[in-house]
């Protein structure tokens, strides 16, 4: 998994948040495959573009690969994956609405989403549960303008999960001595 031009793979994160009194939790899982190291930002920070010059100035002066410094131009290809799970009561709909805020997430990373690139977001609830033998069953549902607080969850935590999948990421060397470098490795250029 290359993401932004470094090494992804898996993330998650998620949020607690409280309606009517009582805590929810909204969690993701990704699969990150996707974004240009270019465009990678952190913080608003256009740290892409500093690490691309760093492998630049590597690659100049005959350490590791050039592989990624001639990434500049490639097209934004592969994929990312968002599942999103959560215990409030949303209807089908409404997790639709929640799990489209996962672009806000990818957008603050820097992701425009780009031709090649195909996204796929899932969510579902663990609520509901069927049991008895009744036909019509009691159902739950967040109103409308409460669902901001899922909204934020759900564009924070895309953005923690990509992250969270980049900083586990170690440097991997592949097929014909390709070398994938890892976010951990340019920590210095962070400012953390």
């Amino acid at each position: 998994m290359i993401c932004h031009g470094l090494k992804g793979g898996i993330g998650s994160a998620s949020r607690v948040f409280e309606l009517d009194g009582k805590s929810y939790t909204l969690g993701i899982l990704a699969l990150t495959n996707h974004g240009r190291l270019p465009d990678l930002a952190i913080g608003g920070k256009p740290i892409g573009r500093a690490i691309a010059a760093a492998q630049e100035a590597q690659s100049a002066r005959g350490v590791g690969a050039a592989a990624a410094a001639t990434a500049a131009d490639a097209p934004d290809r592969g994929s990312v994956i968002l599942v999103y799970a959560t215990d409030a009561p949303l209807s089908s709909r409404q997790i639709g609405r929640v799990i489209k805020r996962g672009s806000v997430g990818l957008a603050r990373l820097g992701s425009f989403i780009g031709h090649g690139s195909g996204e796929v977001f899932l969510g579902f609830s663990t609520a509901y549960s069927v049991s008895g033998d009744s036909d019509i069953l009691p159902t739950a549902m967040v109103r409308e303008e409460k669902l901001d607080v899922l909204f934020r969850a759900a564009a924070e935590c895309s953005e923690e999960s990509v992250l969270n999948a980049m900083v586990c990421a170690r440097a991997v060397t592949g097929f014909r001595g390709r070398r994938c470098e890892s976010l951990v490795s340019y920590m210095d250029l962070l400012d953390c």
